[in-house]
């Protein structure tokens, strides 16, 4: 069911570029050769990362992008969030958990790119429990003390 998920609404929401992790067609090689040529490495761990994200957030998600879930009435919707969350958290372990995460956090790995830029580096966020910021300049390296 929630592989059928992916394919029908999930794997159509927008993933920031940074988002590293769960993409189609990317491997653990191409996830770590972002980094190779960095001279510092920012890597900060999310506990509990994927029941952060509540059944609000994925609903809040589902009324955001609102052309993807057209033909959904609140009932698609209510069953949608019961399908893809434990205790009204997205579940550990779940086909669907990385591609909603995700797209939950395209905001924050827009913010965090944007930061990062300025600073003269790159972002990429690695979704199971990891951000990692690196960069090639000490400016930015004084940014973490």
């Amino acid at each position: 069911m929630q592989r059928w998920l992916n394919s029908l609404a999930i794997s159509k929401l927008p993933v920031h570029p940074a988002a590293a992790a769960y993409r189609v067609n990317r491997s653990i090689f191409d996830n770590a050769s972002v980094h190779a040529g960095s001279k510092y490495l920012l890597r900060m761990d999310c506990e509990d990362f994927f029941p952060s994200i509540t059944e609000s957030d994925i609903r809040l998600l589902v009324e955001s992008r609102s052309a993807i879930f057209s033909e959904w009435d609140k009932y698609d919707v209510e069953l949608f969030c019961k399908l893809v969350c434990r205790d009204q958290r997205l579940a550990i372990g779940s086909p669907s958990s990385p591609g909603l995460s995700n797209a939950i956090c395209y905001d924050m790995d827009s913010q965090l790119a944007d930061l990062s830029g300025k600073q003269g580096g790159d972002v990429h966020t690695l979704r199971r429990r990891s951000i990692l910021l690196d960069h090639t300049t000490e400016r930015v390296a004084r940014l973490g003390k």
